[in-house]
């Protein structure tokens, strides 16, 4: 079974927000839980080496979110191998009523700092957070903990449970989640805040001093601004930052650095210094790279947030629509042909529904109907039209997911003149 249900008798590894605190466990979780795990799991399913669990007194929202995790966790687990470089293991994720409020303020924990001693992930359940999307925020938690596994395994110098290790568990979890998703969570301020002490030649023992670990996290921003990528970040290791910072530049000057670039700054957020240096515009022929059929539309791009990847629909020649997407490389599929879809005479509208972890295509055919292309793993194909007897459509569609109400919508012109909306919910 990935990741052993078992409690080690070892120190917590802690994932809080400044301030924040869990909740004690009552009489009846512990007693529910058993003698091996902090709260009772429930199994709801397996994705490569990881399995997901979650504490059935969450109810089906916490169902809902466990299940859902399934379809995110693989991505941010293959990012941690890359990042470290080296293969991960089995592990196990428990989401669990960790603050009582279901939102996300209990943050994560997890016992040691491998996969061996440390492989289960206890992570508060995010279904009820209103500040942030829910699943957003399940994910910055899960990464948090498990690129501390990493850690571990790696063995170059990041703290698990130190400054070092929470500020980079932290800069991770910040990675892999939308802008924004982690700010509850920032620690820069704090160590602005306290006069910029010199947490970079020195390690804390702890992961739970803001202040250190705020300087930490500045740290590696810094070093991103400075246009050092993450795995050669990551992958120099150092038990101190400054130890890290030698490596990479061959200085030993870590600190006093540091603070003359943030000299004249007021830190308001982990990353003070913005994207790194040398960014531009590039050209590439997606085309002529997937060897794809020749457009006869406009395309419809997007991203896909919880797989990491990019996507681009259009028409072919044939009627016939295309998705480009990219996961490190570019790639091909003729969804009309996967689904048996009807032909399109108009240019598709492509978004991901982030709530159900789904991808979604809009096209007008050519009878005038609305066709719906979604992904859930498997591409699939409905007639909007005809399922709401909604007017024909004479212009194509513009298709988009309202997240704050968990709805998707499509607004197209009908053969009437009128702006009619097919919406879901």
């Amino acid at each position: 079974m990935p990741g052993t249900l078992t409690r080690p008798v070892l120190k917590n590894r802690e994932l809080l927000p400044p301030g924040g605190k869990r909740r004690e466990r009552t009489a009846a979780q512990v007693a529910a839980a058993g003698d091996h795990l902090d709260y009772p799991a429930t199994q709801v399913g397996v994705v490569g080496n990881i399995t997901v669990y979650y504490d059935a007194s969450l109810g089906p929202q916490g169902l809902a979110l466990a299940t859902q995790m399934l379809n995110f966790v693989i991505r941010p687990y293959v990012d941690m191998e890359a990042l470290f470089g080296v293969s991960g293991a089995p592990f196990s994720i428990v989401i669990a009523p960790l603050s009582g409020k279901n939102d996300g303020s209990g943050g994560a924990y997890h016992y040691g700092c491998d996969f061996n001693s440390g492989g289960v992930l206890y992570l508060d359940a995010t279904f009820a957070s209103t500040t942030v999307a829910p699943w957003a925020l399940e994910i910055g938690l899960y990464v948090a903990e498990l690129s501390e596994c990493f850690m571990g395994t790696q063995n170059l110098g990041w703290g698990c449970g130190y400054s070092n290790g929470e500020a980079l568990s932290r800069f991770c979890a910040e990675r892999e989640t939308p802008a924004g998703t982690l700010n509850a969570f920032a620690t820069g301020p704090t160590w602005d805040q306290a006069g910029r002490p010199d947490w970079i030649s020195k390690t804390e023992q702890t992961d739970q001093d803001g202040v250190s670990t705020g300087c930490g996290i500045v740290y590696l921003y810094w070093m991103r601004s400075l246009g050092f990528t993450v795995p050669a970040i990551v992958q120099a290791g150092g038990a101190t930052l400054a130890a890290n910072y030698q490596t990479l530049t061959g200085k030993t000057t870590a600190y006093q650095d540091l603070l003359a670039a943030v000299n004249g700054m007021t830190i308001t957020s982990d990353n003070p210094f913005g994207p790194p240096p040398g960014l531009k515009w590039n050209t590439d022929d997606l085309t002529a790279e997937t060897g794809a059929a020749l457009a006869a539309s406009n395309p419809s791009g997007y991203m896909f947030v919880a797989q990491g990847t990019q996507h681009a629909v259009y028409r072919d020649v044939n009627g016939h629509i295309q998705e480009l997407w990219w996961n490190g490389v570019w790639n091909n599929d003729d969804i009309t042909a996967q689904t048996n879809a009807p032909l399109a005479a108009g240019d598709p509208s492509g978004y991901m529904y982030d709530v159900q972890a789904t991808q979604h295509v809009m096209y007008r055919d050519v009878n005038g109907h609305i066709q719906e292309l979604w992904w859930n793993g498997t591409w699939n194909n409905d007639d909007v039209t005809a399922q709401t007897n909604a007017p024909s459509a004479a212009g194509d569609p513009k298709a988009y997911m309202f997240a704050a109400q968990d709805t998707q919508h499509v607004v197209y012109r009908a053969t009437d003149n009128h702006i009619h909306e097919l919406w879901w919910g």
